[in-house]
């Protein structure tokens, strides 16, 4: 495995985590039924296109809030770190996960993302930062909406700039994702639960 690909897995890992450690009720597919089925669009067309437009918006932001604090290029990687863990870099995490989260997840999400932020910095691991990410969907399995609470499964990944540029990606996903309507949200949906499983998806990289 190259160092690249390595990187990637890492941070899949850490990020796969991120909401499974919370105290969050089980989803759906904590079951030992298997991973949940396609199944056909039950939403109305607005609805359906609001969906489309804000899970990528959702799930990019919420991981966007472990960026690093820098630019690619950038070889003070221990000062990006240390900027990182500032009152502001904190506050600004707070201010992005609230916006795409539902509240009860905020904290938690705040203090994992500064977590990982002190064992770069402490276990000299820098390897793991970033500087970009972009939550990339190919496949739309199906979204439901039953007032105001949306089920919706779909096969993406998270992919990732490092401050050196190179660039990475997790293995594809299909994800479940539960989301509240929050009209005064920044994408009029945030995400109140989410598991995923990893997909086998020929000739992609």
């Amino acid at each position: 495995m190259n160092r690249i690909a390595a990187t990637s897995a890492a941070i899949a890992l850490v990020l796969l985590l991120a909401i499974a450690a919370q105290s969050a009720p089980a989803s759906p597919t904590d079951a030992d039924s298997g991973p949940p089925r396609a199944v056909p669009d039950s939403a109305s067309s607005a609805d359906l296109l609001s969906i489309h437009y804000a899970v990528p918006g959702v799930m990019t932001d919420w991981i966007a809030a472990g960026r690093v604090r820098g630019e690619v290029g950038d070889p003070d990687q221990l000062g990006m770190i240390m900027a990182s863990l500032s009152d502001d870099a904190d506050a600004e995490r707070r201010a992005l996960l609230a916006g795409v989260l539902t509240e009860r997840l905020v904290e938690p999400q705040v203090e994992h993302f500064g977590d990982q932020f002190w064992s770069a910095l402490y276990n000299a691991q820098p390897s793991t930062i970033y500087v970009r990410n972009r939550f990339e969907v190919a496949e739309w399995e199906g979204v439901q909406v039953l007032g105001d609470v949306a089920r919706v499964l779909v096969s993406a990944r998270q992919s990732y700039t490092f401050p050196n540029g190179t660039e990475g990606a997790e293995p594809w996903h299909r994800y479940l994702l539960v989301l509240e309507r929050a009209p005064q949200s920044r994408y009029g949906w945030v995400l109140i639960e989410r598991s995923a499983s990893q997909a086998s998806r020929a000739g992609s990289d």
